[in-house]
């Protein structure tokens, strides 16, 4: 394939930068027989450049979710210990509470209403920071090339609810610990 067949061609394909370096040089050459040192700098080409990006958001994808993990699980079980050590350090007076009339089901509503609000209030406040973050996120996405905000919109509601699935399952484990030690 020459030169002038490339320039023709409509499709660009994976290799096409490759066939357009091969061709250039093979071009220049018959049009300069003595440019023997022509070299081309293959870090310049739009296939290069594309394959650069890709691999920053891939690096940008993996290090995401690398460290959404590793957060997730160091607070979910900074919560759980703390729940369980409060746990140890109620269970008197929960069991003084019992002594004199108070019944399990309402030990059993005093508990999940704590641990609620020390599970789900971290939740709702970050939904308020992502609320308010979000303009910024978007200006960031933008610098990374990345336009389209309803795609951000639903990957930001669809991490939102993994969170807080997990944190559900989470408080269900700790409200069961927590109301066994209480007992």
């Amino acid at each position: 394939m020459n030169f002038d067949d490339l320039r023709k061609a409509k499709q660009v394909g994976p290799d096409m930068g490759e066939q357009v370096k091969t061709a250039l040089r093979a071009y220049i050459l018959s049009q300069h027989p003595n440019a023997e040192g022509v070299s081309f700098n293959t870090s310049n080409s739009i296939w290069d450049a594309e394959e650069a990006v890709r691999g920053m958001y891939a690096s940008l994808l993996f290090l995401g979710l690398l460290l959404g993990a590793a957060c997730l699980f160091a607070t979910a079980l900074i919560i759980y210990y703390k729940q369980i050590s409060e746990g140890y350090e109620d269970r008197e007076r929960f069991q003084i509470m019992q002594k004199i009339g108070m019944s399990k089901s309402e030990v059993r509503k005093s508990i999940n209403g704590q641990v609620l609000l020390v599970f789900f209030l971290p939740l709702i406040v970050a939904g308020i920071h992502l609320c308010f973050a979000f303009p910024i996120l978007v200006r960031l996405l933008n610098v990374l090339m990345l336009y389209k905000v309803s795609i951000f919109i639903q990957c930001s509601i669809l991490v939102y609810l993994v969170f807080a699935l997990i944190y559900t399952l989470i408080y269900s484990v700790t409200s069961k610990t927590y109301f066994k030690i209480v007992r």
